[in-house]
């Protein structure tokens, strides 16, 4: 009873003291809280850094450190997210700087320029892959001292030059990163001229063109071991994808101009030449035309234009026949067709009758460029002077041959004219003594007549030997044309001593020459052999057919021409009959008269064998 009279008595102050106890302890827990509460209202308005200062063991203690940890990392999360920003930022800014490099600058060193100064690098090179080698090229650098890499020797092949992080970067086609240079083996080639110049982590990234070919390499340095993290990685590849397109760029409008400067001059030389060609083509003093197969003209020089009293911009489009013949269609003998379907070039003359004109007409087939269509270039000569100072040389060259005939054949007129004098005597006789006999008298005029037609066969020769209308170009048969010749050389009395033999193929065609030419061509040869032969021997006179061409040979029994003497026997003034007053034109002037005529003259000679002569004329 005593214990609870005392008990009761002493819990007033028991009361009193816990009451007192919970007063206290509710104001600590409530400071404690109010810290809590007031680190969490900083976070909340954004001060990331603030702290929960507590201590003890307590739940509230616990409470503060939990937060102290959540809002260092959240503080260390927003660092690295600002830090991620600021790269963004500098890698847009990078990319905008390295879009807007003016084509006067070097792209590959404002690329490495750009790198280090926007993306705060220690320093930065650009490699190019060498064409043909699997070196690669250091083109570009910034942060290096001027010549640190030219020493250095970097591959992408399979040595150990090529196993590091450039060579693997091109190999692979993807980023190298070495972060601590230190411990990367595949680092050891470059490792002490790195750490040298500060650098401390290094990467290689490839830059590769539209179509994923790797053009060459990026390489970045940082003086940071493990600098190059994910996300700075990311960053960098967007950055290397921007330069290799900014290179590529820049090089395809380096490859651009430089075609558009190669291209320029190629007009210029082109327009250059043009120019030269066309002044080259109305230089020429030769009628130059251009012609398609349906015989337009499509071109002309000056030269033509002048000759027809016009220009060349009025030729083109009009018909050659037009100038060359005053007529609207082709002639029948237009060469034109027959060079586009022989496809080889052809010659002629041609003698215009409105203007007396004698021109040498040269035919070319040919192809337009660019196309399949066919035409021809047409070049006409004037020869006209050439012409009559030829035709003046071979009438000199046959008044002298028929100087050197005149004694022969006055000596063949005398016989005739000794029967003539004879029979007019005896007629006259008669008629003094009045003894007129019919049957005499007709058997006398019969000689005379017969002889007086002698004589004018005679002289109609040799008329015929001069007279300029036998030059014409006309159809001639060459079997008469060697009688006529052998009657001729017969009136000297040459031919006495001498065995004639022919060989004429039957039924010769014709060709298409001038009569008068020919005929002293043969003059030529036929009386050079009788020389040789001294007019004693065999000559002999063929012809044959050969593929639409008539071939005449001339042979003699003489002691042939010296072999010395044979490559020069058809120059001019060159003689051996200078004692017998030789000139020396005769054998140049048959030459120049059968090429003339489209044909060739050879000779075959042998020591005491003779001579022959083949003469090869186009059949008419």
């Amino acid at each position: 009873r005593n214990f609870v009279k005392e008990f009761l008595a002493f819990v007033p102050s028991l009361l009193i003291a816990g009451l007192a106890m919970l007063i206290l302890t509710r104001a600590l827990v409530s400071r404690r809280l109010n810290t809590v509460i007031e680190g969490m209202r900083k976070f909340k308005d954004g001060d990331y850094g603030a702290r929960i200062a507590l201590t003890g063991d307590d739940e509230i203690t616990r409470l503060g450190e939990g937060f102290n940890e959540m809002s260092e990392e959240i503080s260390r999360s927003q660092r690295e997210l600002k830090k991620y920003a600021e790269e963004l930022l500098s890698l847009a800014v990078s990319s905008n700087v390295v879009s807007a490099v003016p084509e006067t600058e070097n792209i590959h060193e404002a690329v490495c320029h750009i790198a280090v100064k926007e993306l705060k690098l220690k320093m930065a090179w650009i490699g190019l892959l060498k064409k043909g080698s699997c070196e690669v090229d250091p083109v570009a650098q910034y942060g290096f001292e001027k010549g640190c890499l030219s020493s250095v020797r970097i591959t992408w092949d399979d040595t150990p030059a090529g196993t590091g992080p450039t060579g693997m970067a091109i190999r692979t086609k993807t980023p190298r990163i070495v972060n601590d240079m230190d411990s990367d083996p595949a680092y050891a080639p470059w490792r002490d001229e790195a750490m040298k110049r500060g650098c401390r982590s290094s990467m290689a990234l490839p830059l590769l063109s539209s179509d994923g070919e790797a053009l060459g390499v990026l390489n970045l340095y940082s003086g940071e071991r493990v600098y190059f993290t994910r996300k700075r990685i990311r960053v960098l590849v967007v950055f290397a994808n921007q330069s290799a397109s900014a290179i590529e760029n820049r090089s395809l409008i380096e490859h651009l101009e430089k075609k558009n400067r190669e291209s320029a001059q190629q007009l210029k030389v082109i327009s250059r030449s043009q120019k030269e060609w066309q002044e080259t083509f109305d230089s020429i003093t030769d009628l130059v035309t251009i012609h398609d197969a349906d015989h337009t003209i499509v071109r002309a020089n000056k030269a033509f234009a002048q000759c027809y009293n016009t220009t060349p911009q009025a030729v083109v489009g009009r018909k050659c026949h037009e100038f060359f013949h005053g007529t609207n269609k082709p002639v029948h003998s237009c060469p034109l067709s027959g060079a586009l379907c022989a496809n080889e070039p052809g010659t002629h003359e041609f003698t215009d009758d409105r203007s007396g004109r004698t021109y040498f007409i040269t035919i070319f087939p040919m192809t337009f460029p660019g196309s399949e269509n066919r035409g021809i270039i047409h070049i006409a000569r004037d020869v006209t002077e050439e012409r009559e100072k030829e035709m003046r040389l071979i009438m000199s060259e046959r008044l002298a041959s028929l100087g050197q005939m005149a004694s022969g054949i006055a000596h063949e007129i005398n016989n005739p004219l000794a029967s003539i004098a004879g029979c007019s005597e005896g007629l006259l006789a008669r008629n003094r003594e009045d003894r007129y006999d019919h049957g005499i008298f007709e058997k006398y005029l019969n000689i005379i007549q017969e002889e007086v037609f002698r004589c004018k066969t005679i002289t109609t020769s040799m008329l015929s030997f001069v007279r300029k209308n036998t030059y014409e170009k006309m159809d001639v048969d060459v079997k008469q044309l060697l009688e006529k010749t052998l009657e001729i050389i017969g009136f000297q009395g040459r031919l006495k001593h001498v065995e004639v033999r022919k060989r004429f193929v039957p039924e010769l065609s014709v060709v298409q020459a001038s009569e008068g030419e020919l005929r002293q061509v043969l003059l030529v040869i036929i009386i050079n052999a009788l020389d040789a032969m001294q007019d004693n021997g065999i000559l002999t006179l063929a012809t044959e057919r050969r593929e639409g061409s008539v071939l005449v040979r001339v042979s003699d029994t003489g002691p042939g021409i010296p072999a010395e003497l044979q490559p020069r026997i058809f120059d001019p003034f060159f003689t051996t009959k200078q004692e017998k007053g030789g000139t020396g034109l005769g054998l140049s002037i048959a030459r120049r008269i059968i090429m003339n005529h489209n044909g060739t003259i050879d000779v075959f000679s042998s020591p005491e064998q003779g001579t022959t002569f083949t003469i090869l004329l186009p059949l008419s």
